[in-house]
């Protein structure tokens, strides 16, 4: 039989098998068993939770936590409310991305369907990716809200989006959007946002490669099918037993095949799914660069807010306003009294006090948050290096495997067609 043939020699070879490991938590493990369909039409995921190490975990999170297995179902809108959250209180954090929302077009699949089950299966992989990863963080996974997302707790996202967050979440979304120039920007944080955008840029173009590739093989597999169920349908016509023996042979060898095509699929699909997290975190780092660029961006309109309110106390004092609606006041009524200028002059005073706090706090902020980023840009670039080294090194064992796959099939069939 060609597919007993075929499959004695692929266990003597040992295929490459996908092995890319998934990130477990330091205290928790996360897994998304499986999706719900609400009755709203809506997607639920169920999310359980086991504890690692009871007496590893922190004593605040395992009075939340307890001792046993925790599940719980939550929506795609809850991960990314999680998210937002974790951007506002953690903005010195490189927080994981999350998967697309919708699907993308594969040309191996049908686009555009809600409920794909293909595409929910990715989605839920990259769901428990992301919260695996926050789990990962040292400070990520010590939040009480990470926590409580993962309890059945009804009132979750009514605690979480309050109206205040509901502003700063707001507010965050349109300074991403927002256009300014800095006086004195931070050379670190623009050698982030290059090598970013580099690996990004990379990081696509070699997930657009692969995508192709997969489409072509894709089509070849479908190929194969077609030559397969051809060659069967010949064998019975012919009145010669060898000769339709030898169509037949020929038949199974193209049906074993075309049989891997889904498979293969499913696994490209996983590995094409690694990549765009990859470039997920590219966007993340961008924002890290976003976010600390706003506290500069702070720290100088509060510096030019100092100089003015000094610029109008040297003003109040010497009388001297200029071609200004204050000057023109003072020469039409006259200058103000002592008593009113003492008081423009404390108020002033008190305005500056204040400024320079602000400043000496906004540049405190800034100070901890290079050095939180610098941090965990060290983290991230390790990780990054094994972890993009380990998959790119898969993607080319998987790709060669399948062509020798494809070799051992087309040299046990060429004699078969050489008798035919």
């Amino acid at each position: 039989d060609p597919q007993q043939q075929l499959q004695t020699q692929s266990e003597q070879q040992q295929p490459v098998q996908l092995s890319l490991p998934k990130p477990s938590g330091r205290y928790l493990r996360v897994r998304i068993a499986d999706q719900e369909r609400s009755p709203d039409d809506r997607v639920a995921y169920v999310v359980e939770t086991r504890v690692l190490d009871q007496e590893a975990t922190p004593q605040e999170l395992r009075d939340l936590l307890g001792s046993h297995a925790l599940q719980t179902c939550r929506y795609y809108s809850d991960f990314d409310l999680l998210r937002g959250f974790l951007e506002l209180k953690y903005p010195d954090c490189l927080i994981p991305p999350l998967p697309d929302k919708l699907s993308s077009y594969a040309p191996w699949k049908i686009a555009g369907q809600k409920f794909d089950q293909d595409f929910l299966d990715n989605r839920r992989f990259g769901l428990e990716l992301f919260i695996n990863r926050v789990l990962c963080h040292r400070r990520l996974s010590l939040c009480q809200q990470v926590v409580s997302f993962l309890r059945h707790d009804s009132e979750w996202r009514l605690r979480v989006f309050t109206p205040a967050i509901g502003q700063q979440l707001d507010a965050a979304i349109s300074a991403r959007s927002a256009a300014f120039r800095l006086r004195s920007p931070l050379p670190a944080v623009a050698t982030m946002r290059t090598n970013a955008a580099a690996v990004r840029a990379a990081v696509q173009a070699v997930a657009k490669a692969y995508e192709q590739l997969v489409a072509r093989h894709y089509r070849i597999h479908r190929l194969h099918s077609t030559l397969g169920g051809i060659l069967s349908d010949w064998c019975g016509l012919e009145e010669d037993p060898a000769f339709a023996d030898a169509l037949q042979t020929a038949g199974h060898y193209m049906d074993v095949y075309a049989s891997g095509a889904d498979s293969a699929v499913g696994e490209d699909d996983e590995l094409l799914n690694r990549l765009r997290e990859a470039a997920g975190f590219c966007d993340s780092v961008a924002g890290l660069c976003r976010r600390l660029e706003l506290k500069v961006l702070k720290a100088e309109q509060l510096e030019d807010a100092i100089a003015a309110k000094r610029d109008e106390k040297r003003r109040v004092e010497t009388d001297s306003y200029g071609l200004s609606l204050r000057g023109l006041r003072t020469r039409l009524f006259g200058a103000q009294d002592a008593e009113q200028k003492r008081a423009a002059l404390y108020q002033l005073e008190t305005d500056i006090s204040q400024l320079e706090a602000g400043l000496a706090t906004a540049r405190q902020c800034l100070d901890a948050g290079c050095a939180s980023v610098d941090s965990e840009m060290a983290d991230f670039q390790a990780q990054r290096r094994v972890d993009l080294g380990r998959l790119v090194a898969l993607l080319c064992e998987m790709r060669a495997e399948k062509l020798h796959r494809a070799c051992r099939i087309w040299a046990h069939s060429r004699d078969t067609f050489a008798r035919v």
